[in-house]
């Protein structure tokens, strides 16, 4: 079933010190990776260098600990770009996460378009799909203040999500300023294939934003494959630190941007009554950063390169098939969206029970999941359900770990029905 052999799987695992430990009294299962995927030594080792030896702030110190640190944290957007595979025109803006990234686009984009229309009231139309995190949804209801009224004005519109055949074309074609698109669904596992979805327009959206929170570890692809003007994601779904990510952005839109913090290291100049600010990214970047996760995230970025990209996914398509089939056989177990191509993640729900009780039993065996709404409210009343069960997979996961979770489900339902 594996991509890799067990001698090579055993050598990925020891990397990772969370694998090796009990819980309740079993060794971990740990099936939680795209809330949070783990962390291997190489990089907590860069995390613990940088407060060691060079724990300084950046770009604002002529001593030596403060240009290490700099040295370091400007490394990684060179890594970011070659990891990516990103061309020229593309450059990248340091985040705490996808979230702060796509507040920080709605914000930038709306801005960038009233600016272009010269009508400060101008509402642009935004579409998404029914997939979407609400990192992709709140932000644009905050922008108009119309949570309460989206209904009404149609600023908002979405694809249909079916589960029998994925994204259902929109009847409208025409009217759309941005499109704001999951390329991998975090609640489901679905690909999104986003070019496609782009090309449905008659005339292309301004501006094409891309959620690569589960896509930029799981289809790592090069990105000058991919139609976007911003692709965000966070680093801790790709085996960096939490508070670290960012978003891959077309020089042009860049420019356009206006930023949505403003206060130290973002700025040319300060007067009692003006601000100018920087050029490039650091327009984007107030403050003092997160330095360490930065560097984290590029040794992050280093380990992930050192690894068989297609050996990896490969390997995490056999574990999602297998687990599929498998869970598929219990009784009154009910795989979301079956039979449509997924990667990451896979969601079911046992009928007459709650997720969360699931959820509960399978903690009690050592298997970590994730159960609820998973950050898509919207998409679980759609669905009809209160929530799913979550089994999510990394290269470091085993088929004995499938087995644990199959079994473990059985034992739950035998509990629950």
């Amino acid at each position: 079933m594996s991509a890799f052999s067990d001698s090579q799987l055993r050598e990925i695992r020891a990397d990772f010190p969370a694998l090796h430990q009990d819980v309740n009294g079993t060794p971990l299962v740990y099936l939680d990776n795209a809330a949070s995927s783990l962390t291997p030594q190489p990089v907590i080792h860069a995390i613990t260098s940088f407060y060691a030896k060079d724990r300084a702030n950046v770009h604002r110190g002529v001593h030596t600990l403060s240009q290490r640190a700099s040295t370091r944290y400007e490394a990684v957007r060179e890594k970011l770009h070659q990891f990516l595979g990103a061309d020229d025109d593309t450059e990248i803006i340091f985040t705490s996460g996808t979230t702060i990234g796509f507040n920080m686009l709605a914000h930038g984009v709306t801005a960038a378009f009233r600016k272009q229309l010269e009508q400060p009231d101008a509402v642009p139309q935004v579409m998404l799909s029914e997939l979407e995190h609400h990192a992709n949804i709140v932000p644009w209801h905050m922008m108009y203040d119309l949570a309460a009224q989206c209904t009404k004005n149609p600023f908002l519109r979405y694809f249909e999500f079916d589960q029998s055949r994925g994204l259902l074309n929109h009847p409208d074609k025409n009217g759309c300023d941005i499109l704001s698109l999951t390329a991998l669904s975090n609640a489901t596992g679905v690909i999104v294939d986003t070019n496609a979805v782009v090309e449905l327009f008659n005339t292309p959206p301004q501006f094409i934003l891309i959620d690569g929170a589960q896509d930029v570890v799981h289809r790592h692809r090069p990105l000058d494959a991919l139609i976007f003007d911003a692709y965000v994601f966070s680093g801790h779904k790709m085996c960096g630190p939490t508070g670290s990510g960012a978003i891959a952005i077309k020089k042009y839109l860049l420019d356009q941007l206006s930023p949505l913090i403003g206060g130290g290291d973002m700025i040319q100049s300060v007067s009692w009554h003006q601000t100018t600010f920087q050029k490039g990214v650091h327009k984007l970047e107030a403050g003092t950063p997160s330095i360490a996760s930065v560097i984290g995230l590029g040794a992050a970025v280093d380990y992930l390169s050192d690894l068989d990209v297609h050996a990896c996914h490969a390997h995490e398509h056999a574990l999602m098939t297998y687990a599929e089939e498998q869970l598929s056989r219990i009784d009154g177990c009910r795989i979301i969206a079956p039979g449509l191509e997924k990667a990451g993640a896979l969601s079911f729900v046992v009928d007459g029970t709650h997720p969360h009780d699931v959820g509960t039993l399978l903690d009690e065996q050592g298997v970590a999941v994730r159960t609820g709404q998973h950050c898509t409210e919207p998409l679980m009343n759609k669905l009809g359900v209160p929530g799913t069960v979550r089994a999510s997979f990394m290269f470091y996961n085993t088929p004995e770990e499938v087995d644990r979770l199959v079994n473990a489900t059985t034992q739950a339902v035998a509990l629950l029905r």
